[in-house]
């Protein structure tokens, strides 16, 4: 029995340390902009339907957080992703211009 209890101890201390890292990263403090729960959950609504291959309508969720670019590197990438294969070339180019211009 001790050494169970001290099995449940180690791993509450790494679960603990997991959890405080998760929470003190960059790409969370980055959301703090658009800390409103629309504004979240059309984040990872869009980052979702990307993750099925439904890039038009992930578009749709993406494009109402513009802004983000600036705090949030993986939004960028995902934005222009599916602004690819959703076929919109020519927004796509705009957006790869506006984050030359900001030095992003």
């Amino acid at each position: 029995m001790p050494t169970y209890r001290k099995l449940n101890k180690i791993t509450g201390h790494i679960l603990f340390v997991i959890i405080f890292i998760l929470f003190s990263t960059s790409n969370s403090k980055a959301i703090d902009k658009f800390e409103k729960a629309d504004k979240i959950s059309d984040y990872f609504s869009g980052i979702l339907l990307l993750n099925k291959n439904k890039y038009s309508e992930s578009f749709n969720f993406l494009k109402k957080l513009d802004g983000l670019e600036k705090s949030h590197f993986a939004y960028s990438s995902k934005y222009l992703y599916s602004l690819v294969n959703s076929g919109n070339i020519t927004q796509a180019f705009y957006f790869v211009k506006k984050l030359e211009n900001e030095k992003q």
